[in-house]
Formats: C-alpha cells, sequence, structure tokens
C-alpha cells in the first residue's frame, strides 16, 4: 500500500494499488502492468483491447466478474512483454437499459522458457466495472453517479436529531438522510435465510481494543450460542411503547447467480421522523433483526395530521456505507401513523447489480462477516467511532497512474482515523476485508504503524519489512475471515494467491507481502504443508491469537521480530518449530 500526505492525513492505498498519489510516484512500474479497454457495439462483436506495458510474460485469462449483466465466453491470451491483443468477445447480450460490463482476470506470469501452457504462480489481474447505457442503436460508457445515486430523492428542511445508542460508549446523532431512495412494498415474507446474529448494540458490547486470554482454547459454537435471541434496541419488551409504536420488516434484494434473492437487513439502522414547520424531529429508531424485522416506540407523541417517515441506513457500530459528500446512504417512505401500533409490512430495498445502489451489499456482508470473527474469538473489532466507508470513490483523495499514465480514483485506507475509500470496481469481500484490517491494525497500534508502512506495492515484489509486515497481517486478515483453519490451498475471489504457499513466483523473505501473510497464516491453520525438517507443526490454539497476539504487540517493524513474540507466549518449547516455520516461508535462512 501506498502512503501519502493528503490534508493533513496519511492514507493507505488498496492492496491492488501500482501507484498512487502523490505524482512522485508515477514512474513506479506496475508488477502486472496490463491496460484494458472496452470497444462495445451494439450490433456485432465488442472488443477487449489488451495492452501488456509490463516486463514479464502474462498468461492471462479473462472472465465475466460476479456483479456484472454481460456474460462471454473466457478469453485466454499469452502476452509478452509489450505485446497488444484484441480480443473478440463476441455479441454481447445487450438488452435496452443500464447494464453492467465487469471484467475479472487470471494471471500467471511465465519464468523464462517457460511453456504457455504452464500455469505460473497466479497473481491479481487487471478488472472492470463499467456501467453502460443501451437504447437499441448505440452503447454508451456512464457512470455510477449519473445512473444510480442520481435515482435519490432530496429531503428537504433542517434536523433536530435524537442521540442513538450505537453499542461499545459510541452514540450518534446524524441529522436524517439528505438524500434517499425509496423501498418497495412486498406481498409477503419471501423465503430467506435468518441472520443469526445479535443487535449490533450487543455485538459491540465490549471493552476497547479487548482481547482474550490466548493461552485459553476459542469455544465459538457455544460462544455463538449463548448470543442468540439477545436483541437489545429502543423497541419495548412489553410489544407496545408508552407513545404508540411502529414496526416492519425490511429485507435486501441482492443478486443470486441470474436471478435475485431476499436478505434480511440485520444490524441497518432505522429511525422515525416527523416534518414539523420544515424541521424534521426524530421520534423513534430501532435496529433490524437477524429476520428483517424491527419494531421501534415512540419517545414522545407523534403528532396527528403529520406523516412518519421511516429511514433505513446500513450504519451500525463497525462501520457506515456512505458516498463521497458523507451522506450515509438512506432509503425511506413516509406512513400514516395509526396509534397505538401501526405495522407496514414488508419492505425491500433494491440492491441488484442494476438496482439502487450496486455493491453496498457486498461491502456491508463483508464488513459483517469480519465482525462476526471478531466477536466469535472474544476480539474487539470496533474503532472509537464507526468505520466511515465511502463508496464509490472518484476523486483524488487516494489515486493511482493506470498503465497509460493518467491519475485514477483508487482505493485506500487512513491510517489516522480509520476512513476507507473504495471505487466501484472494489466492492469485493476481499477487498473490503483488507482495507479494515489496516483500519483496525491502526487504531489498535494507536496510529504508529511499522516503520516504512505505505509506498508502493505489489503481491509480487520485495520492498521493505515494514510495508511487508502492515500489508501482509491486511491480506492474512482476509483469509483468516473467509477460510477454515484446516483449509490446504484458501485462495480469495480477489487476492487469487494460495496463502499457504505463495510459490517460488513471489520475492521471498521478509520484504514480500505474500510471505509473510504466509507466515500469519501457518500460524493459524492446522494444515501441514511442510517437509522434514522445516514443518509447519506449530499453531496456536486458541483460533484469534494469530490476529491478537499482532494487534496486542505493537512497536515492530518486521515479521522476523514475531518470532519470539509467539516463542513467549506459547512457551520455550515452540521456538524451533516457530524458527522452521519461518525458515519454511523463505524470512529465515
Amino acid at each position: 500500500m501506498k502512503s501519502a500526505t493528503w490534508r493533513g492525513g496519511t492514507y493507505v492505498c488498496s492492496l491492488a494499488a501500482m501507484l498512487c498519489a502523490p505524482a512522485l510516484w508515477a514512474n513506479q512500474p506496475s508488477p502486472v502492468n496490463v491496460t484494458v479497454d472496452t470497444r462495445y457495439a451494439r450490433y456485432g462483436s465488442s472488443l477487449l483491447h489488451v495492452v501488456n506495458r509490463g516486463r514479464e510474460t502474462y498468461r492471462i485469462t479473462f472472465i465475466p466478474g460476479p456483479a456484472g449483466t454481460l456474460s462471454f465466453r473466457p478469453q485466454l491470451v499469452t502476452l509478452e512483454p509489450g505485446a497488444i491483443a484484441d480480443l473478440n468477445l463476441g455479441q454481447l447480450p445487450f438488452a435496452p437499459g443500464v447494464q453492467i460490463f465487469e471484467l475479472d482476470s487470471i494471471v500467471s506470469t511465465l519464468a523464462p522458457g517457460q511453456t504457455a501452457t504452464g500455469e505460473g504462480h497466479v497473481v491479481t489481474g487487471p478488472t472492470l466495472n463499467e456501467v453502460l447505457v443501451v437504447d437499441s442503436t448505440s452503447v454508451t460508457k456512464s457512470t455510477y453517479q449519473a445512473q444510480f445515486l442520481a435515482r435519490r430523492l432530496a429531503i428537504l428542511g433542517t434536523s433536530s436529531p435524537d442521540r442513538v445508542d450505537f453499542g461499545g460508549g459510541y452514540t450518534s446523532s446524524r441529522a436524517i438522510g439528505a438524500l434517499a431512495f425509496e423501498s418497495a412494498s412486498l406481498d409477503a415474507v419471501p423465503p430467506f435465510t435468518p441472520i443469526d446474529l445479535p443487535s449490533p448494540v450487543d455485538m459491540a458490547d465490549m471493552a476497547p481494543k479487548q482481547l482474550p486470554d490466548f493461552s485459553m482454547p476459542t469455544v465459538r459454537a457455544q460462544q455463538d450460542r449463548s448470543e442468540r435471541g439477545v436483541e437489545r434496541d429502543a423497541s419495548s419488551a412489553a410489544g407496545i411503547g408508552l407513545f404508540g409504536s411502529m414496526k416492519g420488516q425490511v429485507f435486501l434484494k441482492v443478486p443470486a447467480g441470474n436471478s435475485v434473492a431476499f436478505k434480511p437487513a440485520w444490524g441497518w439502522n432505522v429511525r422515525a421522523w416527523q416534518n414539523l414547520g420544515g424541521n424534521w424531529i426524530q421520534v423513534g429508531h430501532a435496529w433490524v433483526k437477524g429476520d428483517g424485522s424491527w419494531q421501534l416506540d415512540f419517545t414522545f407523541p407523534p403528532l396527528g395530521g403529520f406523516p412518519v417517515r421511516i429511514e433505513y441506513q446500513p450504519a451500525n457500530r463497525l462501520m457506515q456505507v456512505q458516498d463521497e459528500n458523507s451522506n450515509v446512504y438512506t432509503w425511506g417512505d413516509n406512513w400514516n401513523f395509526n396509534a397505538p401500533l401501526t405495522d407496514i409490512g414488508f419492505r425491500s430495498l433494491n440492491l441488484t447489480k442494476t438496482g439502487d445502489a450496486p455493491g453496498i451489499d457486498t461491502i456491508y456482508q463483508a464488513a459483517t462477516a469480519l465482525w462476526r470473527a471478531f466477536k466469535a474469538d472474544g476480539m474487539n473489532a470496533v474503532r472509537d467511532e464507526p468505520i466511515q466507508i465511502t463508496y464509490p470513490n472518484t476523486s483524488d483523495v487516494c489515486s493511482h497512474k493506470d498503465g497509460n499514465g493518467n491519475a485514477a480514483p483508487w482505493s485506500c485506507s487512513q491510517a489516522d482515523n480509520g476512513k476507507i475509500w473504495l471505487i466501484a470496481k472494489h466492492a469485493k469481500t476481499g477487498v473490503v476485508q483488507h482495507e479494515m484490517g489496516h483500519s483496525i491494525h491502526s487504531y489498535y497500534w494507536n496510529g504508529s504503524m511499522p516503520s516504512g508502512s505505505g509506498g508502493d506495492h505489489s503481491l509480487q515484489l520485495c520492498y521493505n519489512t515494514g510495508l511487508a509486515l502492515s500489508e501482509g497481517f491486511a491480506d492474512f486478515l482476509t483469509y483468516w475471515v473467509q477460510f477454515d483453519r484446516a483449509s490446504t490451498g484458501p485462495q480469495d475471489g480477489y487476492l487469487k494467491y494460495n496463502i499457504e504457499t505463495p510459490g517460488p513466483g513471489f520475492c521471498s523473505g521478509s520484504m514480500n507481502e505474500t510471505w509473510v501473510s504466509a507466515i500469519f497464516w501457518d500460524m493459524h491453520d492446522t494444515h501441514n504443508d511442510g517437509v522434514a525438517p522445516f514443518a509447519d507443526n506449530v499453531s496456536f490454539f486458541h483460533h484469534g491469537a494469530t490476529v491478537g497476539t499482532f494487534l496486542n504487540n505493537s512497536g515492530h517493524n518486521a515479521i522476523e521480530e514475531y518470532w519470539l513474540v509467539w516463542a513467549t507466549i506459547l512457551g520455550g518449547v515452540s521456538t524451533v518449530p516457530i524458527f522452521d516455520l519461518f525458515v519454511l516461508n523463505t524470512v529465515l535462512p
């Protein structure tokens, strides 16, 4: 990741960033420096124009990305340095309206003399996420803002928000959502799988930077069970509040292959407002439960003749998703209140591929999965304030130079306050969890990151031990959340590489983030991928120990320094096995 001073803050750019602001980094070469441009034809064949601007030969398979609406046959090409190729995608299945062309790729580099059929080592490749407007004669490139965010309605007036307990010692007094989508009615409860989590207020009921005793095993299943059914929000346990109540059930309409599915909007914040003389008064709030239901009790009697506005926001104690103007994404509708209890029925929020705000659900679910993993291991993932995730980023807050030398928006996290920016094509589970890893890491280390953190980086190359340590931890955290510790070859869908054994194509040693991440993984996993005498036969008993012992031991600038940290924690008998693990992962000779 790249660090850059901007308006008094230090930004850490996304793991995929090749080059980041400021301009002094503009001439750094990209290790996978392949540019891809699209040339669409409404009728006839569309093309991918691909240029290898790097110094290695790449074998690339281009495939449709999961967030796209347009399918095509995978395209395989081998590109030597400087090679140019126009790949024929054939007739794309365009239909009138808004379409998404998402491109993913699997890249393997070829060593000198290696045949083009060899797999080499897999690295992160070029991606695209383009918003298109299709009519009967043409295909026009557009923007996320124009086709999705412009659908929001302006909610005019001033606000008098209440103070809402978000848990963990934080209260929010955020104004009414100034820009809002509308929810849609559902005739009945759709098929859905309940989300087995307590209220986000209870999720946050931990001491700041709380970590468990890592000498004890994790009882994850029992801990999850003890939290089931525990809900703490503003609704009355008796059923109806003193001044009346409103309730409903809200679901997220999300992509499911070529169809759609419905998920409970667990953890979303529900707020009620009345507009009195041009000023919105907050009159209640609640949290969406694991079955999508919510009920709020009015904090004072709502006035008759004035509608009650109910709004839903992806905002809780861990994080909030917002636009570039810090408007938290909002869906809302106006309702008439019929005392003592008004049930507004079943509502859905359209987060499909061409719905109101594509990508929001992926971001929210990735963050929730990380929070769930921390909570299950008795570790606190929240910062002093919710992490602000700005999406999609189109600004120069963090940027990189593309293969054509042009500055382009990118994804990043800010070290001092944990804020995250994501471009549209980075609404991916691995990217979100990686960036949140940086935000949590910097919080536990009081904003003081390893020496050398920041700077140009890629998965393949070596830089310095501090950068590799911070990036390797964030890489590892993505795998730690997503995969069982007994997995034999885990590969994140975005990072692509096998964290168990990155392979000879990656620069070896403690200055490469993939090998650092492999050490974290081997200290966590239960699979032995080594060969005697350098076997991977040591790991923490506690499921969260590898994460927690790193967060709780700040001030280190290289992964080598954790050999003694972990040996001290595990005892002298572990010193040699941990040393062997470091040798296995190319860090110690």
